[in-house]
């Protein structure tokens, strides 16, 4: 119903705690914190802002140490076990660079998942710039 509000032009303020139906919904963002705005603006607006990163992830066979490959490719890794995660600002570039390491050396990156970031994410990245600052982030009123 709201989908075809919007389509015929009418102006509607959304307030839900539901990011998936706030971040396919709405065209424009306000995000509040602790009853303050700490970000307004597009979506992609603010992933721009408060950090545009992908996910990486994948499984490395049992003898492959995963900080050798963190370091040959270039990136910092997050190592749980034989699971490997890592941040990327250009996933085009350092994802080719991860598939060249492994086919180089025939390893198998299993359950190799790209994940870009949500709305959730950047709500707790807005959260997160707060708290470390004490001061309000985005744009203010």
């Amino acid at each position: 119903m709201i989908d075809e509000l919007k389509g015929t032009g009418v102006t509607i303020v959304l307030t839900t705690h539901y990011m998936d139906e706030a971040q396919i919904l709405a065209d424009r963002l306000v995000i509040l914190d602790d009853g303050v705005v700490a970000a307004d603006g597009t979506f992609d607006e603010l992933r721009r802002v408060h950090g545009d990163a992908t996910t990486i992830s994948f499984r490395l066979p049992v003898d492959v140490p995963a900080d050798s490959m963190g370091a040959a490719v270039g990136i910092e890794v997050r190592i749980d076990g034989f699971r490997v995660e890592f941040s990327s600002i250009d996933p085009q570039r350092d994802l080719c660079s991860l598939l060249g390491w492994a086919d180089e050396r025939r390893i198998p990156l299993d359950d190799l998942a790209v994940r870009r970031s949500s709305l959730e994410d950047l709500f707790l990245s807005v959260s997160a710039d707060d708290a470390d600052t004490g001061a309000v982030s985005g744009a203010q009123r």
